[in-house]
């Protein structure tokens, strides 16, 4: 009876019989060493691994159920001995190995969390490393995680039925306010102690109290732990994000996972720069997830020339820039410039201090200096997009730890030097009197210097000039008095009277040609 584990069974019928009730006797003594050293476990547990190696012949069905009570059982140190068994069986028994495989499958989905890590850690670390092993390992995880995409979707239809369904009962039941309710209605509403039937709420309280059966980290563990074994599974993930109701917990869980896996596989996996120049459909914030963990150091040429990819292939995918803007070469930021204005506000701030302030170890200096982005900013020339840069440079302008009057003073004297001057660099200017009031002096020169350039000929600008000049006042009132005569008639009419009669009273006590103190009569 004791025929090899790849062996034939007997070749005549006659020694049938015999063979069964041999077998019997083995399996039932067998059962009782089982027993002995379970009770005695873990003492025993060596040699119980000795015996399942060397005895010649192991009854699968038996076994399975013997090793499956071991995972069962509430003793962790019975549960470890279990999955020791599968693996050693798996490695070394052909004829038991796929039950006692599907054993281990089974216990890295249990709701027992700590016999659920240690099979998935046994599962990824030494079975998985078996070439043999591979393929029905995956097949396994990837049937959970298709499993655990059923769900999400299931319970997201259940949600919408049931909140159709309570929405269609508050309508009825408006609709019938003025009739009575019928005695058997009023029935069916009550349970046998008078309660209120809430049978169309249990969906929502089932959601309150949720178990570990139904958690999405049960189903979806096991297939995240083989994609840092095997980058190529990860498309998986990806779709089953995708696909995933926006409210599943199924989605928020992978968020989670996704960090891990990132830091495990790396940015310059090509499966993974695959992935986030053409993720599938409904991933993005799992590709935004990846590239912040990537971007923790400086990205390299791959994963930023895969990014580049993605966002010209969805110019309206903007976040996707965010974390790799550090390591863009200058001239690719710069361009770039235009379409990042367009990001929300918040989204913006953080572009701005990833392009401004980080500098890796391989870096001398921000990708681009705080004083540079100001410039680029006015530098923008689209009236489409002239809300947005407005929006930028105030946001800039509100950054005062970065944009200090240092660097606003820089960004403003380069842009005076541009001809025809920046559509929006008058509104700065007056911006920076508030936000920088050291700079008022500073300013003033600016007002002396756009005297030369005959800012008067150019209506916004010069608008502009008289309310500087009148918010620096009276430090301005040198300045204005060397305007033309004309030209000054025009600046003191649109001064405030306050501001004008300063003006004048100063520059009639100055020795000044005869037009121009005619001018400051004419306003006295």
């Amino acid at each position: 009876f004791l025929e090899g584990e790849d062996g034939d069974d007997a070749d005549d019928g006659a020694n049938g019989d015999g063979a069964g009730q041999a077998n019997e006797r083995y399996e039932s003594a067998l059962q009782v060493i089982f027993d002995g050293m379970r009770e005695a476990l873990p003492h025993t547990e060596k040699k119980l691994a000795d015996l399942l190696n060397e005895i010649p012949l192991l009854p699968p069905e038996m076994t399975a159920a013997f090793v499956e009570s071991l995972l069962q059982d509430e003793d962790s140190s019975k549960n470890s001995v279990g999955l020791v068994i599968c693996r050693d069986v798996v490695l070394t028994r052909l004829r038991c190995r796929q039950k006692f495989l599907d054993l281990v499958m089974k216990s890295c989905t249990s709701s027992n969390e700590e016999l659920r890590k240690k099979a998935i850690r046994m599962c990824t670390n030494q079975l998985y490393a078996e070439d043999v092993l591979q393929l029905p390992i995956e097949a396994a995880a990837a049937g959970f995680l298709k499993e655990a995409v059923e769900r999400a979707i299931q319970q997201a239809n259940s949600a919408k039925i049931a909140k159709s369904t309570k929405k269609e009962g508050i309508l009825e039941e408006k609709g019938s306010a003025e009739m009575p309710e019928r005695p058997e209605a009023e029935a069916i509403k009550q349970d046998e102690d008078g309660k209120p039937d809430e049978q169309e709420d249990k969906y929502e309280k089932d959601r309150g109290h949720a178990t570990e059966e139904d958690s999405p980290d049960r189903l979806i563990n096991l297939y995240c732990a083989l994609t840092t074994k095997k980058s190529s599974l990860l498309q998986a993930i990806f779709q089953a994000y995708g696909v995933s109701p926006l409210e599943a917990p199924l989605r928020a869980t992978l968020l989670e996972r996704a960090q891990n896996i990132a830091d495990a596989i790396g940015p310059s996996d090509k499966n993974i720069l695959s992935i986030i120049e053409k993720p599938p459909p409904g991933s993005e914030d799992l590709v935004l997830c990846v590239l912040s963990s990537f971007t923790v150091e400086m990205p390299g040429r791959p994963l930023v020339t895969s990014v580049i990819s993605y966002f010209e292939e969805y110019p309206t995918e903007l976040n996707a820039l965010v974390p790799i803007l550090p390591g863009l070469r200058k001239n690719d930021a710069i361009k770039l410039v235009p379409s990042l204005i367009q990001l929300p506000e918040a989204k913006l701030i953080e572009a701005i201090m990833r392009l401004c302030t980080i500098v890796y170890q391989e870096q001398n200096s921000p990708v681009i200096t705080p004083a540079e982005l100001l410039t680029l900013l006015h530098m923008v020339d689209d009236r489409k997009l002239l809300k947005s840069t407005i929006t930028a440079i105030n946001v800039c302008l509100g950054m005062g730890t970065i944009f200090t009057s240092e660097v606003l003073a820089a960004s403003l004297s380069q842009l005076i030097t541009r001809i025809p001057l920046p559509q929006l660099f008058m509104r700065t200017v007056i911006q920076s009197i508030s936000v920088a009031p050291k700079l008022r002096g500073f300013i003033v020169d600016l007002l002396g210097q756009l005297i030369g350039t005959q800012i008067w000929t150019n209506g916004t600008q010069w608008k502009g000039w008289i309310m500087a000049a009148q918010q620096t006042a009276p430090e301005s009132f040198p300045v204005i008095l060397r305007l033309p005569p004309s030209v000054l008639d025009q600046a003191l009419a649109g001064l405030q009277k306050e501001t004008r009669s300063g003006v004048v009273e100063r520059g009639l006590k100055e020795p000044l040609p005869e037009n121009v103190l005619n001018v400051l009569t004419k306003h006295r």
